[in-house]
């Protein structure tokens, strides 16, 4: 019995040493309620690792920046810069058929005088004056708006006539380059204001098919010459022609 109590006594204080170790490691809260200091401790924030290599950062990246619309509505035509209108180019094109024979005149850019210019075709014999010049009027010259044709688009055309030859009152095929510069000296001498370097004259032989698209368009919209001839017989003779008969009546 004794050589096992001596067994016991040597196994005792090798468990009291390591359960003395364990309670080193721990720090008991004191009986008056104080906290340890094992809690008294903050925790520090978590850092975040810096991204690999050719990864994106995932944490703290700025926000992507939302793209903005695209504008639905076409500017109007001004400079970017300062905001000044763009040149606008004002044309006289002097148009000749494909046989070389004078069509007549297209407009590019003339709203400013589109009022004018139908007076230069004008049925009832009146003079028309614009600036220095004036301008006789003519039976067989017809005007038209046209919208799209394979020429320009949004132009004018003044078309002359020669179906039924040289009557009186028509206008003189040869001289329809003289008309056009005449024209431009009009204007010029008008106040009509155009910026130096925007005003063209210039002559254009229309090709086979502009031609055709243009006769398609002017013929079908104008009064034939003889129309305008027996219009102007039937005045002619209902004109009045005794005024004291017409006195009674």
């Amino acid at each position: 019995m004794a050589k096992s109590n001596n067994k016991t006594e040597q196994k005792l204080p090798g468990k009291a040493g390591r359960n003395l170790t364990k309670s080193k490691n721990k720090s008991p809260a004191k009986n008056d309620g104080t906290p340890t200091k094992q809690s008294c401790e903050k925790k520090s924030p978590a850092m975040t690792l810096p991204p690999k290599k050719n990864e994106m950062p995932i944490k703290d990246s700025p926000p992507k920046a939302k793209e903005m619309p695209k504008n639905p509505y076409v500017p109007s035509p001004r400079n970017r810069n300062n905001g000044d209108k763009v040149k606008e180019i004002h044309k006289i094109l002097i148009l000749e058929k494909s046989d070389g024979t004078p069509f007549g005149w297209a407009f590019i850019g003339f709203y400013d005088v589109k009022e004018w210019l139908k007076s230069l075709c004008n049925r009832d014999g009146s003079l028309t004056s614009l600036g220095d010049e004036t301008f006789q009027p003519f039976t067989n010259l017809s005007i038209r708006w046209i919208l799209n044709s394979e020429l320009a688009d949004k132009i004018w055309v003044i078309y002359i006539d020669t179906n039924n030859g040289e009557i009186n009152g028509s206008f003189p095929v040869t001289a329809n380059v003289l008309y056009a510069n005449k024209i431009a000296r009009a204007i010029l001498s008008s106040n009509v204001k155009w910026g130096p370097g925007t005003f063209e004259v210039t002559e254009h032989k229309l090709t086979e098919s502009q031609e055709e698209d243009l006769n398609r368009q002017v013929d079908a919209k104008i009064a034939p010459t003889h129309a305008v001839r027996e219009q102007e017989l039937f005045l002619q003779q209902i004109a009045s022609c005794d005024a004291m008969l017409e006195s009674l009546i």
